[in-house]
């Protein structure tokens, strides 16, 4: 018998470190390249059509320094941006309708449903009525409606990490501070806001500044904060370093305890579900799969799964992650053709 896969962690999280470790490595890259530019020692490619004389290789360096980390900043954030969305499609491992929603950027309210209407239109809308004039009624409506009307639109990035994480609580306040300085600066950044972070994370991060001390290579925090603080000169390699890396504590911490409270029948129902969805030849891969003997139909089935996060055992993983039971497939099998299809989402016309 085949020996059933386990869960680690989700697709979501799979991408994000993939698009993490491509931006700290090209990061990293650029840094090291530039320091041969400050040397003076760099040399214009043959392949770069435009004109660089590398005079004043000290500034070059710094002003390209500067650049590259703000880019990893901004990628950085997108990244996060990715898997908030990314861990809410189907199959979805998060069984909460109204926080997928939310994590998949559908307008929430932003303002009040209940509210005073001015007597002023109120006259306005039953005069209309009283004049029987659908026109008019339409117009005094779609006003009030526009005015006074619940407003509506998507969940900005801070508040969907804030519901993941109090939904999965997995690290401490002040590491998701950090984080939700990381963004605040980013958006200062490309978006040229106003914004500052609260006092209450202002707080947390100074109160803890010996975790960053300890934890994150000599990082002193409050002069994070001063840097953050002046406009003018930006994040520091060691600032946003520091910030990437507590991100990825924060993602992995939300992620494990995803995949801890995860209902993995269920989430594997939905996997299959997913593999024969509008498919066109999904009739034929059923019936080639249902055709086959049942060690066979568990190999099958298992590397469809392996595209929604199960995997094989590692061997001295430190994570003890999550196993799919036999029973999953041993119950599967023993439906007959038609409740098989039905249970992967199929219907069949006939059964052969």
């Amino acid at each position: 018998m085949t020996k059933t896969d386990i869960f680690y962690r989700t697709v979501a999280l799979r991408n994000f470190k993939s698009q993490i470790g491509y931006a700290v490595s090209n990061f990293n890259t650029i840094i090291v390249g530039l320091s041969a530019v400050k040397a003076g020692t760099a040399n214009k490619p043959d392949d770069l059509a435009v004109g660089w004389s590398g005079n004043k290789p000290e500034y070059l360096a710094m002003e390209a320094r500067h650049f590259a980390t703000k880019a990893l900043l901004v990628y950085a954030v997108d990244s996060l941006d990715k898997y908030t969305e990314t861990i809410a499609l189907f199959p979805s491992p998060i069984s909460d309708q109204l926080l997928r929603d939310l994590l998949l950027g559908v307008p929430q309210p932003t303002a009040s449903a209940s509210t005073f209407l001015p007597a002023d239109e109120l006259a306005e809308l039953t005069t209309a009525i009283s004049n029987g004039a659908p026109n008019q009624i339409l117009a005094s409506i779609s006003k009030i409606h526009s005015e006074h009307g619940e407003k509506r639109r998507p969940a900005h990035i801070r508040t969907r990490l804030n519901s993941l994480a109090a939904s999965f609580r997995g690290s401490p306040d002040y590491y998701l501070a950090a984080v939700r300085l990381l963004v605040s600066w980013r958006n200062r950044h490309v978006h040229q806001s106003d914004e500052v972070i609260s006092e209450t994370d202002r707080s947390a991060l100074l109160q803890y500044s010996g975790i960053f001390q300890t934890d994150h290579s000599g990082t002193d925090i409050s002069l994070t904060l001063q840097h953050y603080e002046d406009r003018k000169k930006g994040p520091t390699i060691k600032d946003v370093s520091t910030l990437v890396s507590v991100l990825q504590r924060v993602i992995g911490g939300i992620d494990e305890r995803i995949v801890e409270t995860l209902d993995l029948t269920a989430y594997a129902q939905s996997a299959l579900r997913q593999t024969f969805k509008d498919t066109a030849n999904a009739r034929q891969r059923f019936d080639s799969l249902w055709g086959s003997d049942r060690d066979t139909r568990q190999r099958k089935l298992t590397v469809y799964l392996r595209n929604f996060g199960f995997q094989p055992a590692i061997p001295g993983s430190k994570k003890p992650g999550r196993q799919l039971p036999q029973q999953f497939f041993d119950e599967l099998f023993n439906l007959d053709k038609s409740d098989a299809a039905a249970y992967v989402g199929l219907k069949l016309d006939h059964v052969d």
